[in-house]
C-alpha cells in the first residue's frame, strides 16, 4: 500500500517565501536601486566639510594647600576636574579670543557656507543659480559659529585632548583649530596666573597678620610652594599643531549610499509584503477548483482580446482575429483550452437534442465574450451547427463587436415574434450564426424578461431544435440574476474568472448564492493568464508550476 509522504510545514513556508521573492524581486531591486541613487544624490547635495585638529596636553604638578598644613594635592585631582578644563576650550571666552585673533568677523572665507557638488553642477547649467559672495558677519555670530563647529574630545584615559574644527574651507579649518589650541593654552595660563596671584595674596596676608615665630614659618612655606610648584601649577602644552586636511570628513558618500540601499531594500520588502497581503486574486486554477468544488477547464493566455474595428458578420467581412484565434492558432494554449472545453460540452450532450450552454463570469470584463465566440467558431469548424446568442442586455459587447449596426435581434425574436431568420446573422465562411442584442429606446427591455417570461422557455427550446449547439453569452454572476433565471432550460454553464482578479472567496460565495448554476456547472476557465508568471504562484510540483514549459501559445 502506497503511503503519501508527509510534507514538512517548514519546507512549505520556505517555498512560499521563495515564491514571494521570485514574484517581487524586481520591485525590491528597483526600490533598492532608487534608495542607493537617492543616497548618492543626497550626499552630493551636502556641502563638503573638512576637519583639522590640534592635540593638547594639560600638565599638572604637585601643590601644597597653604591653608591646611601638610595637605598635598594634585591639580586636577580627579577626572571631573580635567573634563571641566576641557569645557573651557568650548567656552564663549575662548571662541571670542579666536575670533578676535583671526579677525573672523571680517573674514569672508570664514563666513562662506560652501557649495555642494550638486549646486556647482546646477550653477553651470543654470546661470541664474550663481551665488553671490558672502558678507562678513557680526562678532557674536562668529563666536556662535565657532562654538557650534568646534569639537573637544579626550584621547583615551589620558590628559590629552583633540581640539578639532570643521569648515567647508580646509585652510579655514586648519587655522581655526590651531587658533583654538593657542587660545586655550593662553586662557589656561591667564586663569592660572589669576589663581596664583590670589594664592600669593592670601599667603602674604597670613604672613602680615602672623606673629614673629609664625611669620617665619609661613614665609618658609611660601618659598616651598613657589619652588615645588614652579608657578603655575597647571598649564597646557600643544603636542601637535593643526594640519591642512586633504579629504573632507562629510558627507560620507559610501555610508549614505549604503544607508540608501538598506532603506530602499526595506521599503521594497514592505511594498512586497503589502502587495502580497492585498493580492487576494486566484491564480492556480487547480487550487481554486479544490476550494470551490468545481472542475477546472484550463487557462486562456493573456493577449489583446479584440483586434481591428467592429464588424458585421454575414456582409463578407472576415471575423476579427481574436474571434477566430482558436482556429487561426491551432497549436496555441488558447486553442487547446477551447478544444478541451468543446470536448467537455460534447461529452455532456444528449443524443438527438441540441445543447444550450450558457457562459457567464464572476466579474464584468473577464473575457467571456471572446471565449464564447471562439468556442462557437471551434464547434462550427468541426461540422456542428452553432448559434451564438448575445443575451447580455446591459453591455451587449458581443453584438457591438460582431453585429455592428444591426436593427433586429433577440429582443425582437423573443418578445415581438419577429421571424428568427430575420434576426439571425450567418457567416458562411465559418458556418457561424449570431443572434445579437440590439439597442435603442424602442428596444429597451427588462433584463429578467428574456429568461423569466413565459416565452423564454419555448423560444430557447426552439433554438435547440434548429441548432446542435446554442452558446449564450450572459451577464456576470455578480451583476445580474440572469444565469439563475436561465438555469431552468440550460444544459450547462461555463464560468470565467480573470487570472489574479477574482478571489476564491468571491467565487465560492457567487456559486453558493446561485445553487442552480452550481448544479449545472460544467467547469470554469481562467482568462487573461500570464503564463510566464503562473509558475511563481503555483505550489512546487503542481500542474501550474509546469505550465510555462508545456505552453505553446
Amino acid at each position: 500500500m502506497n503511503q503519501q509522504a508527509t510534507v514538512n510545514p517548514d519546507i512549505h513556508v520556505l517555498e512560499q517565501l521563495l515564491a514571494i521573492a521570485r514574484r517581487r524581486w524586481l520591485a525590491v531591486a528597483t526600490l533598492t536601486l532608487i534608495g542607493a541613487i537617492l543616497g548618492y544624490v543626497y550626499s552630493q547635495s551636502q556641502v563638503a566639510t573638512y576637519a583639522s585638529s590640534a592635540t593638547v596636553m594639560v600638565r599638572t604638578g604637585p601643590a601644597v594647600d597653604p591653608l591646611r598644613q601638610g595637605a598635598d594635592t594634585t591639580t586636577p585631582e580627579e577626572e571631573g576636574q580635567f573634563l571641566s578644563q576641557l569645557e573651557l576650550a568650548r567656552s564663549a571666552s575662548v571662541a571670542r579670543m579666536v575670533a578676535d585673533r583671526l579677525g573672523l568677523a571680517e573674514d569672508a572665507a570664514f563666513a562662506a557656507s560652501g557649495r555642494s557638488r550638486l549646486e556647482r553642477l546646477l550653477s553651470r547649467i543654470i546661470p541664474g543659480m550663481q551665488r553671490t559672495a558672502s558678507e562678513p558677519m557680526a562678532v557674536d555670530a562668529a563666536v556662535a559659529r565657532l562654538q557650534r563647529d568646534v569639537r573637544v574630545l579626550r584621547v583615551g584615559r589620558t590628559y590629552v585632548a583633540a581640539i578639532s574644527y570643521t569648515h567647508p574651507d580646509p585652510a579655514v579649518a586648519q587655522k581655526v583649530a590651531q587658533a583654538f589650541a593657542d587660545a586655550y593654552r593662553q586662557k589656561i595660563a591667564q586663569e592660572s596666573d589669576i589663581a596664583n596671584s590670589r594664592l600669593r595674596a592670601a599667603l602674604q596676608g597670613e604672613i602680615d597678620r602672623a606673629a614673629s615665630p609664625e611669620k617665619e614659618i609661613l614665609q618658609g612655606r611660601l618659598r616651598d610652594i613657589m619652588i615645588s610648584r614652579a608657578l603655575p601649577g597647571i598649564d597646557v602644552l600643544v603636542l601637535n599643531d593643526a594640519r591642512l586636511p586633504g579629504a573632507p570628513v562629510a558627507p560620507r558618500t559610501s555610508f549614505l549610499v549604503a544607508v540608501g540601499l538598506i532603506l530602499g531594500a526595506l521599503a521594497g520588502c514592505a511594498w512586497a509584503g503589502f502587495r502580497e497581503l492585498s493580492d487576494r486574486g486566484a491564480r492556480d486554477g487547480d487550487a481554486l477548483a479544490r476550494l470551490i468544488g468545481a472542475r477546472f477547464l484550463g487557462y486562456l493566455p493573456r493577449r489583446a482580446s479584440r483586434v481591428g474595428a467592429n464588424v458585421r458578420i454575414g456582409d463578407g467581412q472576415p471575423l476579427p482575429d481574436a474571434a477566430r484565434r482558436a482556429i487561426a492558432e491551432p497549436n496555441s494554449t488558447f486553442a487547446e483550452t477551447v478544444r478541451g472545453i468543446g470536448v467537455t460540452i460534447l461529452s455532456s450532450a444528449s443524443d438527438g437534442k441540441g445543447q444550450l450552454t450558457c457562459l457567464t463570469s464572476a466579474l464584468p470584463g473577464e473575457g467571456t465574450s471572446v471565449l464564447a465566440v471562439n468556442l462557437a467558431t471551434h464547434l462550427a469548424s468541426i461540422g456542428r451547427s452553432v448559434l451564438l446568442v448575445d443575451a447580455d442586455s446591459r453591455q451587449f459587447q458581443l453584438s457591438q463587436w460582431l453585429a455592428s449596426g444591426v436593427e433586429l435581434g433577440i429582443v425582437d425574436a423573443l418578445l415581438q415574434d419577429k421571424p428568427l431568420d430575420d434576426c439571425v446573422l450567418y457567416d458562411s465562411k465559418t458556418n457561424l450564426s449570431l443572434l445579437p442584442m440590439t439597442s435603442g429606446p424602442e428596444r429597451m427591455v427588462e433584463p429578467a424578461a428574456l429568461f423569466s417570461s413565459a416565452r423564454a422557455h419555448p423560444f430557447f427550446e426552439k433554438l435547440t431544435e434548429q441548432y446542435q449547439h446554442v452558446i449564450v453569452d450572459l451577464a456576470p454572476l455578480s451583476v445580474a440574476a440572469d444565469a439563475r433565471a436561465a438555469a431552468r432550460f440550460t444544459d450547462g454553464f461555463l464560468l470565467t474568472a480573470q487570472w489574479g482578479r477574482a478571489t476564491p472567496r468571491l467565487m465560492s460565495e457567487l456559486l453558493d448564492a446561485s445553487p442552480e448554476v452550481r448544479e449545472r456547472l460544467l467547469g470554469f476557465v481562467m482568462t487573461r493568464t500570464d503564463l510566464a508568471k503562473l509558475p511563481l504562484y503555483a505550489a512546487a510540483g503542481s500542474r501550474a508550476s509546469f505550465q510555462r514549459k508545456i505552453a505553446r501559445g
